[in-house]
């Protein structure tokens, strides 16, 4: 979906205000979160004085030396990093292609002016090298919609930033030709500068029947850093804001 699209915002005062009151928490205080996954984010140095620190890439990474090598990834177009037959990737003009659930994509606007970084349970990271504010990149998730139409749908995330120029979050259901049928993304909701580590909730549904894929995840636009931590996607089975049809957004303390 195209990311100028924005959400229809629905969330009750009283709801929202529980909800961001866990912004002031550490993720790792969360009572949720078991021993192994504290343990994970034990490199308390990402956020100091509530603020992020620098992103850095991921020594060997593979992926790095795609993005590296295409001209495509320098250039003023949407694009993505794609699996590309067995253990192969490359970069192409954006389609929305469905990558599926375990593959987060590197897409955006000259993102070889970006570090990236991705592991296996760990935090993930961008960070814009360039003050091009025209330009940014993003990690995403597109899925196949058919499992979940019908149902409401949810992405939950922990963020930090550090001098984050503008840092933008989506959850959208729609077709390979740019229709889109439910969400949208926060393009309406400006957030960046210094954050430590703080809750975003994302909720929309019920999934159109005609929608064919469900794209979730997280952008930076311009300079600066931002990290996340333990992003989910579900179904959203309970209803903490009642009985709601439409869309949920609320980044840390904002709420519509």
């Amino acid at each position: 979906m195209r990311r100028n699209v924005s959400f229809i915002i629905i969330a009750s005062i009283a709801s929202g205000f529980a909800y961001a009151k866990k912004s002031q928490r550490d993720p790792r205080q969360d009572q949720t979160l078991s021993s192994a996954d504290i343990v994970v984010i034990g490199q308390r140095d990402i956020v100091v004085n509530g603020r992020a620190r620098r992103c850095r890439p991921r020594k060997g990474d593979a992926l790095d030396a795609v993005v590296s090598a295409s001209w495509l990834a320098a250039q003023s177009r949407h694009v993505a990093l794609i699996p590309f037959g067995h253990g192969h990737f490359q970069i192409e003009p954006n389609e929305e292609q469905v990558t599926g659930p375990d593959y987060w994509q590197r897409v955006g606007i000259a993102i070889n002016q970006y570090d990236f970084r991705s592991e296996d349970g760990q935090p993930m990271c961008i960070g814009g090298r360039a003050p091009d504010f025209a330009n940014y990149a993003g990690f995403r998730k597109i899925v196949d919609a058919k499992p979940y139409r019908g149902k409401r749908v949810r992405f939950t995330v922990w963020v930090a930033t550090g001098n984050a120029f503008r840092v933008g979050f989506w959850l959208a259901a729609g077709k390979a030709n740019k229709a889109l049928y439910n969400g949208g993304n926060t393009t309406n909701k400006p957030w960046g500068g210094n954050h430590g580590w703080t809750p975003v909730f994302l909720e929309t549904g019920p999934i159109d029947d005609k929608a064919d894929h469900i794209s979730f995840g997280f952008d930076l636009q311009g300079p600066g850093d931002v990290w996340v931590y333990k992003p989910k996607f579900e179904i959203a089975a309970d209803q903490p804001f009642g009985s709601v049809s439409g869309d949920i957004v609320i980044i840390g303390s904002q709420k519509s």
